[in-house]
């Protein structure tokens, strides 16, 4: 019997898009590390990071995949473990919709409250939960970077932890495996000017998902019925050996982008040629103080 094939998603919950933001004062204790002005969570609307839903689903393909080509290879035999690092609440919810997609299995990295994830950080906490699993990834998939951090450095630290090499931004897939286990994959990835980089690699490794790569679906309501008695193995950083104070960024300030303005518009009674250049003056007397402003503001820089 072939040893199992084990493939990790990395998952985040990030904010939707839609959320309004509010800025609430921080406090300082053992339990939470944040200073000064936080972003307030109690009323934002959560949602799985965009680009790990395409890692996901990709892991998910995958097994079926796997499970179509290999001869006497049980669905057992390939395992996608879910894994985040967060808060228990709404970071719980984000691994049970995993669960409800495909996933066998989910690992939560528990942290403190507010605690400012610095990709080092994000990605040792990974590594270390991944090891004390026990179970050694071959394939780990994550998004090409989370929506509301944007850092896209995760995908490459971990690979560097796991000492795994890694492809990023990936936008197509295939197995150029003809056994079907999984040794050889080729993958694509575009790149500025409309070229599209091929690579063909082997495993263990990592690789993180752009859009385009698939279209994800949607949670059935018996793959939400499986998920509810499907294991979370629950860690803290503590337990990994983490000490969640040695992150190397720090936030010196939040603060809320300003209001907009109301549009002003302007009207003209008729279409004569006088009174559409009135019009125009007036338009580059009310913008003429900005563009100054702003050119300004250019120069400095």
């Amino acid at each position: 019997m072939m040893d199992p094939i084990y493939i990790y998603v990395c998952i985040k919950q990030v904010p939707d898009t839609g959320s309004t933001l509010a800025l609430a004062s921080g406090v300082a204790s053992e339990s939470d590390v944040s200073f000064g002005e936080v972003i307030k969570t109690d009323n934002l609307k959560w949602i799985t990071n965009p680009y790990d839903e395409y890692a996901l689903e990709q892991a998910i393909r995958i097994k079926e995949e796997l499970t179509r080509k290999v001869e006497n290879l049980s669905a057992v035999a390939v395992q996608i473990i879910a894994i985040r690092l967060g808060e228990t609440v709404p970071g719980i919810e984000v691994l049970r919709s995993a669960l409800a997609l495909g996933a066998d299995e989910a690992i939560l990295v528990e942290t403190p409250k507010h605690l400012l994830l610095d990709p080092l950080l994000t990605a040792r906490g990974l590594m270390l939960a991944m090891k004390k699993h026990g179970k050694q990834p071959d394939l780990v998939l994550t998004g090409k970077e989370s929506s509301d951090g944007n850092y896209s450095q995760v995908p490459q630290l971990l690979a560097q932890m796991l000492g795994f090499p890694a492809i990023t931004s990936i936008s197509g897939y295939c197995n150029t495996d003809t056994s079907g286990i999984l040794s050889g994959i080729e993958v694509c990835r575009e790149v500025e000017g409309g070229d599209t980089e091929v690579f063909t690699a082997r495993l263990p490794l990592v690789l993180s998902c752009s859009r385009g790569l698939n279209t994800i679906r949607y949670p059935s309501v018996p793959g939400i019925m499986r998920a509810k008695k499907k294991p979370i193995t629950c860690f803290t950083l503590e337990e990994l050996g983490v000490d969640f104070r040695s992150g190397k960024y720090l936030i010196e300030n939040i603060s809320l982008p300003p209001e907009r303005t109301v549009g002003k518009m302007f009207l003209t009674s008729t279409d004569t040629a006088d009174t559409t250049n009135e019009t125009v003056k007036e338009v580059v007397q009310e913008i003429m103080p900005q563009l100054v402003a702003l050119g300004d503001v250019v120069r400095s820089q």
